[in-house]
């Protein structure tokens, strides 16, 4: 909106990449004329819908308007001059002035639609509504946005191409191949070959061979110790002797 800013909007690359997820990994002439077929379709669609229209305003914008006219039922109005209203709602106050299209809720001046405190204000003037919307809203609008046709490129055998572009000859573009593999379409990473090295790394070493000592009962503690005491015994007596 051109009177909007500072706002998280949709980005339409994001929109498209979602929509060309898997068309992706066709071929560039593939891909385009894809994405083609999908431009065509989408045009068809919408040019359908809004021919359909029996409204002034789109189904959103109308809504909108409907909407803000129901709200404003209960507020009283103190007109100011001839094209400037207050607009009394419960405890608050705001001022629209209908010549300028604004009101001091900011949203008559963001969103180019009248909104409650100015559907008031058209009501007690007798101007319509609709006269103070914004042409963008408006069905023609929409429509004519979605009314230039989208056509198919046609057999190569009728392309009308000059002697010039058929003599020249177009190679691939010249890119630095990046080791690995290519990121796929989920978004996982293959292991590239690049990664292994041929010295093994510290993780990929086996575990040193370490001697297994088998657990010993308490009883076969209680002999190993007699019995060592019994030989520490025999080696004094021997020494003293």
């Amino acid at each position: 909106m051109g009177y909007r800013y500072n706002m998280m909007t949709s980005n339409i690359a994001e929109s498209m990449n979602a929509k060309l997820k898997e068309a992706r990994k066709l071929p560039i002439t593939a891909l385009v004329d894809h994405l083609r077929e999908v431009l065509q379709q989408w045009f068809v669609e919408r040019r359908d819908a809004a021919s359909s229209l029996n409204t002034h305003l789109t189904k959103w914008a109308e809504n909108k308007v409907r909407k803000n006219n129901n709200s404003g039922l209960h507020m009283r109005v103190s007109p100011i001059d001839l094209y400037a209203f207050q607009i009394h709602d419960q405890s608050q106050t705001f001022t629209v002035d209908l010549n300028n299209m604004t009101c001091t809720c900011r949203e008559f001046d963001l969103d180019r639609l009248p909104c409650a405190h100015a559907t008031v204000a058209c009501r007690f003037k007798g101007v319509s509504v609709y006269s103070m919307c914004s042409q963008f809203y408006t069905a023609n609008a929409l429509m004519l946005a979605y009314a230039e046709p989208i056509w198919s490129v046609g057999n190569k055998s009728e392309w009308d191409v000059s002697q010039d572009v058929q003599n020249k000859i177009v190679l691939p573009p010249i890119r630095q191949v990046v080791p690995g593999r290519r990121k796929t379409v989920d978004g996982k990473k293959s292991i590239s070959p690049a990664r292994f090295s041929s010295r093994p790394s510290s993780a990929d070493k086996p575990p040193e061979t370490a001697t297994l000592v088998p657990k010993a009962s308490p009883s076969s503690l209680l002999h190993c110790w007699i019995g060592g005491a019994s030989s520490g015994a025999a080696v004094r007596d021997k020494s003293s002797s």
